[in-house]
């Protein structure tokens, strides 16, 4: 007990419980820590053999709890604490490194591990010649520790130590050596001992006030549990540094001076993304112009100008900005939402019984203000769910009714197989368009049409809108080959990753929708097969498997292109199976995406219609990467959703958040 005593203060400190943290003192005893913790947080106490704690000690302590289990097999799911506290537990065990184990999966990513361990006796050193029979005495299997083993063990480990000190201290150290050395060479009666505390533990008072850096018979140390995509490389700060060290390199040969470290991190990269979006010209801000809130397709870097006014992208837009209001509260993103959404209400087709009433056309030539009346399926219904949500956020009925006209539309595309039709041409009034491109008739990325129709049925409680959705997701099966990939249509000519994971996040979507487990299983395959596909670098090839003509399989033979777009996406996937699942691979190919997708970010040039924005795709030859010039905006949309979700991964109700977010 005086041992422990001496060391509350800075075990206290090092933990800093905070309000509505929930703490385990693994190994807790006779409940000392656990009664000091359960102080100011809730705390659960667990020991093999739990002493008898008396019930009346626990009644008005609604915050301590007691269990009695193996504190190798804690009774506990994953990610369930916030902190944990080893005081003088890990040499008790044969196998320290399982212990660890178990601590890590029971912590929080980025928790707080706090233990104590003796390292060695600096007064009665005659105890450290008898190292074995205290061992024996006390039940350890070790016994002690020097520094560098310790944080050695807690590296090997994936925790980093962040501080180590003594304790006690010289003071401490010495009352207490001496009580256990009149210990070993006696027995004493009970009555004796605590005698024997009542009289050194007023002395040991003074231990508090020696320099932090005195030595002492013990160590106790802070460490914090890596997060599970640093289980290799070090914390979430190892991918942030990389990308400052790429920036810097990148400066210095450009001739610049490198940014302050604050500007070359994850929320910068993520700030930036979200300026480029926000750019007037990428908005089409202008008050004359009849585009007015329709997004741009892209910027071209050495044109130097805009891609047209694309209305799939202007529907991801009102989501972009939603969340971006979500995230920051800033209500100037509010009303870009809502010039987005007005945008694609005035150019819906308004003519009842025309067979694209209801649609929203391809977009707007920029030039020369010019509706494409082309109307594709997937653009519709990306566009629906968009404006489902603003409709939901704003409770305004004309959305509502717009979202209504398109979700009719779309039904109109569908085919009795439940695939769709990929676009009505007003031009020349056909709708069929059979080919091996990936967004011709009955192409996988249909299966992300769930998406609009859900939102549209969750909205206007309509059950024909949930009939084609369940649809269109058992016919996505049919192109799915027995290692988990959607081939990019029915004749299977290639896989193109980019419709590929548009497939596997619809199955999300309807996953949390209907709740069934099949289509769970089948996003684990399809992502478990993006793992597979995954470059070194953490791309992804934008082609699989490629059989459209002689000299396009040789060119992606020779010079493979790696895409952002399909990254991006992939990296939310393995996100959400990884707050689905807790499956460490997921993480990992993650952490990996998100790397190569700071890699296509441009962050230092002085063009604001280019600095923050994501290129479309990069090839290898030899003694180079080159980018393309392109930089389209659902690239920079995917890969802010991406980087956000990485970065917010930790918090509270995280799988909730990023399929709110997911467009």
């Amino acid at each position: 007990m005086l041992i422990r005593r001496l060391q509350s203060p800075l075990i206290m400190d090092l933990l800093a419980p905070h309000l509505d943290e929930l703490i385990l003192d693994l190994g807790c005893g006779a409940g000392f820590f656990t009664y000091e913790i359960g102080k100011r947080v809730r705390c659960i106490g667990i020991d093999r053999a739990l002493p008898r704690i008396s019930q009346s000690s626990q009644l008005g302590r609604k915050t301590v709890f007691f269990a009695k289990a193996d504190v190798q097999e804690i009774p506990f799911p994953s990610s369930t604490f916030d902190k944990v506290l080893l005081s003088s537990v890990l040499q008790m065990v044969e196998d320290e490194q399982a212990l660890l184990r178990e601590c890590r999966r029971v912590l929080r990513p980025g928790g707080t591990i706090v233990l104590s361990v003796p390292e060695g006796y600096i007064y009665a050193t005659g105890l450290n010649r008898r190292r074995g029979e205290l061992n024996q005495r006390f039940g350890a299997a070790r016994g002690y520790y020097t520094r560098s083993q310790l944080v050695e063990l807690l590296t090997r480990n994936h925790f980093l130590a962040q501080r180590v000190e003594h304790s006690p201290k010289r003071l401490g150290s010495l009352l207490y050596e001496i009580q256990l050395y009149v210990q070993t060479i006696t027995t004493f009666h009970p009555i004796l001992e605590k005698l024997l505390f009542l009289i050194l533990y007023p002395l040991a008072w003074l231990d508090r006030f020696d320099h932090r850096e005195a030595r002492g018979c013990e160590l106790v140390v802070q460490a914090e549990a890596l997060k599970w995509f640093t289980a290799s490389s070090g914390s979430r700060d190892t991918l942030v540094t990389t990308h400052s060290k790429r920036n810097a390199l990148n400066s210095q040969r450009m001739g610049q001076t490198p940014r302050r470290e604050s500007q070359n991190n994850l929320n910068a990269s993520i700030q930036l993304a979200m300026d480029w979006l926000s750019h007037p010209e990428m908005r089409n801000a202008s008050q004359e112009d009849a585009s007015r809130g329709g997004l741009n397709a892209g910027y071209n870097s050495k044109k130097q100008s805009y891609a047209f006014v694309y209305s799939e992208i202007t529907g991801y837009g009102i989501s972009t900005f939603l969340n971006m209001y979500k995230w920051t509260q800033d209500k100037v993103y509010l009303r870009y939402a809502q010039e987005a959404a007005d945008y694609l209400l005035r150019i819906q087709a308004p003519e009842p019984g025309r067979p694209e009433f209801g649609a929203v056309p391809h977009g707007m030539t920029t030039r020369h203000p010019a509706m494409i009346k082309t109307y594709w399926s997937f653009d519709n219904a990306m566009i629906l769910h968009g404006l489902c949500k603003f409709s939901s956020f704003t409770k305004e009925k004309r959305f509502a009714r717009a979202a209504s006209s398109a979700g009719d539309w779309l039904l109109s595309m569908q085919l009795e197989d439940g695939s769709f039709l990929s676009r009505y041409d007003a031009k020349t009034c056909i709708s069929r368009h059979q080919g091996a491109l990936f967004y011709e008739d009955g192409g996988c990325l249909h299966v992300k049409n769930v998406l609009g129709l859900l939102s549209l049925a969750a909205l206007s409680g309509d059950q024909k809108y949930l009939q084609s959705a369940r649809r269109v997701c058992e016919w996505g099966l049919t192109l799915e080959d027995s290692e988990g990939i959607f081939w990019a249509n029915p004749m299977k000519k290639y896989v193109f990753t980019h419709a590929h994971c548009y497939a596997v996040e619809g199955y999300l979507f309807a996953h949390r929708f209907f709740f069934d487990s099949t289509y769970l299983h089948v996003c684990e395959r399809a992502a478990d097969a993006l793992i597979r596909l995954q470059n070194e670098d953490g791309s992804l090839y934008k082609r699989h498997r490629n059989r459209l003509s002689p000299m396009s399989t040789i060119r992606d033979l020779l010079i493979p292109k790696k895409a952002a777009d399909a990254t991006g996406q992939a990296v939310r996937i393995w996100l959400i199976l990884y707050s689905i699942t807790k499956k460490e691979r997921y993480g990992k190919a993650a952490e990996k995406g998100a790397r190569f997708l700071l890699t296509m970010q441009d962050i230092y040039s002085k063009d604001p219609r280019l600095r923050g924005g994501f290129y479309y795709d990069c090839c290898r030859i030899p003694g180079k990467t080159i980018r393309s010039n392109i930089m389209y905006t659902w690239c920079t949309q995917f890969g802010l959703s991406a980087l956000h979700s990485f970065s917010n991964l930790q918090k509270p109700n995280a799988y909730q958040n990023m399929m709110e977010e997911l467009f």
